[in-house]
């Protein structure tokens, strides 16, 4: 499986599947397939940017299943967000077919919508790859959530200053929720000046990976606060 990496300067998040299995013989294919998604989060207008994508390859011996030579297969992938009053973006995609087992392939999608600050979606990530012969054999994936976040954060500071640590400054919720950006590790600044601000109101989105975890990534048109005290507009 080949290494990604992912860009924190960039706000990108990541939610990654993947599955191997031990080499086997006759007409069994060992998968070397992937499932993921990139996020970026324009907060001036609360627009999240999903792009999914299926790849990767099989292996099988074709000396023992000689008919594998002429099947073809097909990547499939869901890159769906649904709001809570039913709107949905985006639905199920494929890629081309090619030639069986050992070879590579590839389907992505991209979606973009704007969301409301204070609303929970459904997120769907999916993956599968479909042989011409034996159907869907190798397939990943579940629901999440997405929710977007307007509140009030303060930083990690010492001396009337944010620390920084390994590089980042450290910003924690004044009224926590205990499931969205509780705790966030900045390397860009999230107000529009540019500085960093001991108090902001800062604009995020919370992405609840399907397997379990979460991600958060802020964006930077917050404003500075004086103080840490006022309620969230949209927690």
């Amino acid at each position: 499986m080949k290494a990604r990496t992912v860009l924190p300067l960039a706000f990108l998040g990541l939610l990654f599947f993947a599955s191997h299995a031990d080499a086997q013989t006759s007409c069994q294919v060992t998968p070397y397939y992937s499932n993921y998604a990139t996020q970026s989060f324009d907060d001036s207008n609360f627009t999240l940017t999903q792009t999914v994508t299926t790849d990767g390859y099989g292996y099988m011996n074709i000396e023992f299943c000689l008919e594998a030579n002429n099947a073809y297969h097909t990547p499939h992938g869901v890159n769906k967000i649904t709001e809570p009053n039913g709107t949905v973006h985006g639905g199920a995609f494929s890629g081309s077919p090619v030639c069986a087992v050992n070879c590579y392939v590839f389907a992505q999608n991209t979606i973009s919508f704007q969301g409301t600050p204070g609303d929970l979606d459904t997120d769907e990530v999916d993956g599968s790859v479909s042989c011409s012969v034996a159907g869907t054999f190798w397939q990943v994936g579940g629901l999440g959530a997405t929710r977007f976040v307007q509140a009030y954060f303060k930083c990690d500071q010492s001396g009337g200053v944010c620390t920084v640590t390994a590089g980042a400054r450290t910003y924690h919720r004044c009224n926590p929720q205990g499931d969205a950006c509780d705790t966030v590790y900045l390397v860009n600044s999230p107000v529009v000046s540019g500085d960093w601000p001991l108090f902001g109101l800062l604009n995020a989105v919370n992405i609840s990976l399907p397997r379990g975890g979460s991600i958060c990534i802020v964006g930077r048109h917050g404003v500075r606060a004086d103080m840490c005290t006022s309620p969230d507009p949209h927690p």
